[in-house]
């Protein structure tokens, strides 16, 4: 029951004919006006969440800036096919000499960001690199102690290659030093 709704979507990126989606409009007195939105192209999302803007219009304007640099900056990677060997790699005091890596399930993208870490732990391999080693040798910057860019970044890989932290088969974390590749040892 009820009168219809007759209040039109407060999202002004629904009308710019951009693709984006609506999440969420919000005002807080604090944070003044916020906007959580998605664009969509292709089979590809990106998702942004804005706040602090001080009117309506810039909300509007800066999320569809914030939009349209994810989508320029980030690319998704396709690494391999599945049973599609990427590389080898040498085993130390394995069962093997050398194994092969490959993909066992269905196709896994990658953004850029996590597939440049990943090269750079599998080009290390072995070897325990930590947070500013990683930012470093990956963006040339020198790390904040506030970010967890890096974190984050190993997470998803995590997920995305099926690796579980606590029986690591690919990206093992060592506590309050940093992460170590170690390439599906446990299975060699």
């Amino acid at each position: 029951g009820g009168d219809p709704i007759t209040q039109g979507n407060r999202n002004p990126l629904l009308y710019k004919n951009l693709g984006a989606d609506g999440i969420k409009t919000g005002f807080l007195t604090v944070e003044k006006y916020s906007l959580a939105s998605s664009i969509k192209i292709g089979d590809r999302t990106i998702n942004a969440v804005g706040s602090g803007f001080q009117t309506k219009n810039s909300r509007s304007r800066e999320s569809v800036k914030l939009l349209n640099w994810g989508l320029r900056k980030f690319d998704t990677v396709k690494v391999a096919l599945k049973d599609e060997t990427i590389t080898s790699l040498d085993v130390w005091l394995g069962k093997k000499n050398k194994v092969e890596v490959t993909v066992d399930e269905k196709p896994t993208g990658l953004t850029s960001s996590e597939f440049e870490c990943l090269a750079l732990l599998v080009k290390n391999s072995g070897k325990v690199l930590n947070r500013d080693q990683i930012i470093e040798q990956l963006r040339g910057i020198e790390w904040d102690a506030f970010n967890r860019s890096v974190d984050i970044t190993m997470s998803r890989l995590r997920q995305k290659l099926g690796d579980d932290p606590k029986n690591p088969r690919f990206i093992k974390t060592i506590w309050g030093t940093g992460y170590l590749f170690v390439g599906g040892e446990n299975e060699v």
